[in-house]
């Protein structure tokens, strides 16, 4: 639950426009993968600068997020989104201290950003 939250990931990044379905379908995999104790990622788009994401995640363990952030999973994820664009920041945001906001509702959700639909790899075309 949300009150089990002690951090939140965030990778600020800059997906090419003709890329955007391939970083839906990994925010799908990212999305299925439960290896750690995490919320499903949360990504909001710029409106005004198609293209600039925001991929959010919760964790309720500060330990589990470090484990993950010294990971394969994470350097795929990283490598992933540079294959598709450039990584602008990664932050953790420490919600020990308070309650910070969830990903569902992020303050970037009102201030121009939208939701991004995560795109599944049964949805993807064949080829």
């Amino acid at each position: 639950t949300l009150s089990q939250r002690t951090a939140i990931l965030e990778i600020d990044c800059r997906i090419k426009l003709e890329k955007r379905r391939e970083f839906r379908l990994n925010l799908g995999a990212a999305a299925q993968s439960r290896q750690f104790n995490r919320s499903a990622p949360v990504v909001y788009e710029d409106q005004n600068e198609p293209g600039h994401m925001l991929w959010i995640e919760e964790w309720s363990s500060r330990q589990d997020l470090e484990a993950y952030l010294q990971s394969d999973d994470f350097l795929t994820v990283l490598g992933g989104l540079s294959v598709l664009g450039t990584v602008e920041d990664c932050r953790v945001v420490d919600l020990t201290h308070g309650p910070g906001p969830d990903a569902g509702n992020h303050p970037r959700a009102a201030n121009g950003w939208r939701f991004v639909e995560r795109t599944h790899e049964d949805e993807a075309p064949q080829s």
